[in-house]
């Protein structure tokens, strides 16, 4: 049985609408004002919200965004219940996250049809997110393991000949396999925040309400921050170095966090060098063009194919049989999650003469 939460300061409509519902079988919860109706929100969590905008106390407006605001209560299907003259107004409250309102005086039918769609509406939302977490789920039991695995292995490998050697070794002998462990602890932790970066990614879009919070961050100087990100592979990947072709110059405020811009850089960085070689070049430039700003990073060396770049995503990796590339093939995963929260344009593209290019574009703040 469905239960919903009915917030109207006039008794006889209150009385109305909670006779309907519960003729429908519906559970009907019943607040007099908005501050009494929060409190029963939060307390009942109700599956729907009928809810007045003019009310003593509290305002729908208040209701709504005390609600919203509570990750308890944030995701309830809310709707709001407007006189003729106020329907200018309801621009505020879907602003606020309403779903829908109805203008008194409205017909049985109006108000039961309404509800009967945002509760389904309500309810597909809520499978394709169990979908989601399930998949998640079946992933993670399959693939952590293995690679959680592959790097304890390099660890327990190098202190087992430690431990045979230590007497007899050379210091150059130490210092080869204790630079093997620590370059298994280091694709441990690697994958590890990786795991955490795409499993809050997989929660933040599930989530409407959280969603909300990220797409109003914005970043300052982001041809800095790239420049700064190179510097740090630099000196991961000190034989490429000459491998790098940059043309990073231009300055923006985007419309993206800080956090999860850096996130996409390293990311996109990070892949480049993983799948090329030695003396395969990297391009990485920038440009602003028509109201945005265009991160493109290209590499020589294995190009995927339309086909693989049609299915990326989290655990996939391509070629690993030919190439055990380590990892849980993550990294395009999480910044495809990212440009997809804050609807970034993001194009993949493999050339025939063996380069992968990656382009995205941020949206520049007026």
């Amino acid at each position: 049985m469905k239960t919903i939460l009915v917030i109207e300061d006039e008794e006889i409509i209150r009385e109305t609408i909670q006779d309907i519902l519960e003729e429908e079988g519906y559970k009907v919860l019943a607040a007099d004002n908005g501050r009494t109706g929060v409190e029963i929100a939060k307390k009942e969590i109700p599956d729907f919200i009928i809810c007045d905008v003019m009310m003593p106390e509290l305002d729908g407006y208040g209701v709504i965004n005390e609600l919203k605001n509570d990750k308890s209560t944030s995701l309830i299907p809310f709707i709001f219940l407007t006189a003729k003259s106020q329907k200018g107004d309801l621009r505020e409250g879907m602003a606020l996250g309403a779903d829908d309102y109805l203008i008194k005086p409205f017909t049985t039918d109006e108000l039961l049809t309404v509800i009967s769609t945002r509760l389904e509406k309500s309810k597909t939302i809520e499978e394709k997110t169990e979908n989601k977490l399930d998949e998640l789920r079946t992933n993670i039991i399959y693939s952590l393991p293995h690679e959680l695995r592959t790097s304890l292995t390099g660890i327990l490998t190098a202190l087992d000949i430690l431990q045979d050697i230590n007497i007899t070794s050379t210091p150059e002998e130490r210092s080869e396999y204790y630079e093997m462990m620590l370059a298994s602890a280091k694709r441990l932790e690697t994958l590890i925040q990786n795991q955490l970066i795409f499993t809050n990614l997989e929660l933040i879009l599930s989530n409407e309400a959280q969603k909300k919070n990220y797409v109003a961050g914005e970043t300052e100087f982001p041809g800095d921050i790239i420049n700064q990100i190179i510097e740090d592979y630099k000196l991961i990947y000190p034989n490429r170095t000459n491998d790098l072709n940059l043309h990073i110059d231009k300055n923006a405020k985007i419309k993206i966090t800080e956090e999860h811009f850096r996130i996409i850089i390293k990311q996109l960085v990070e892949n480049a060098f993983k799948h090329s070689s030695s003396d395969n070049r990297i391009i990485v430039t920038d440009n602003i063009e028509n109201g945005e700003y265009i991160f493109e990073i290209t590499n020589e060396g294995r190009a995927l194919t339309p086909e693989q770049i049609k299915y990326i995503g989290a655990f996939m990796q391509f070629q690993r049989q030919q190439y055990e590339q380590q990892g849980l093939g993550l990294g395009l995963a999480i910044v495809k999650n990212i440009a997809t929260l804050y609807e970034l344009p993001l194009e993949i593209k493999a050339e025939e003469d063996g380069f992968t290019n990656i382009k995205i574009k941020f949206k520049i703040q007026d």
